[in-house]
């Protein structure tokens, strides 16, 4: 049951969150696969970057080899169908994003991608990067405190 401050809560001065940040890494996943689109598509709109997303598929949890010795960090593999404006050509692109988490709310630590066989680059400050973020902040916006 999502928490909601209605036009009694204005009145009394209470402030109670309309959302909440995903208790855990799949609903952090459902969550960004259902609503990350709109957020890409005004990023490509801001930079001037003539394409459209179309879908993000549902995120995928396994996490890549890391050293023996570290714990893997939390992350999500996801593809993003584009396609430019006014065409009909579908571009498949993947990322890997990797998350922290502290004080209940999560944090994009970077997102990488990878063309064909050449090495991932990171694109933490690209459009992924961007959408993702401010959907964060539209999410998971900071809990009031109670009194």
């Amino acid at each position: 049951m999502k928490r909601w401050g209605g036009l009694g809560a204005i009145a009394w001065g209470w402030s109670l969150p309309l959302y909440g940040c995903p208790a855990d890494l799949p609903q952090l996943s459902a969550q960004l696969s259902a609503e990350l689109v709109p957020y890409l598509n005004r990023a490509y709109t801001q930079t001037r970057v003539d394409q459209l997303a179309i879908a993000i598929s549902p995120g995928e949890l396994a996490p890549l080899p890391t050293q023996a010795s570290a714990a893997p960090p939390d992350q999500l593999f996801v593809s993003v169908l584009t396609h430019p404006r006014g065409q009909r050509e579908l571009t498949q692109t993947a990322y890997w994003l990797f998350w922290a988490r502290h004080h209940q709310r999560w944090y994009l630590s970077a997102v990488y991608t990878r063309t064909g066989e050449g090495p991932p680059w990171n694109v933490s400050d690209g459009i992924m990067g961007q959408a993702t973020r401010r959907w964060l902040r539209d999410r998971c916006r900071p809990q009031p405190s109670q009194f």
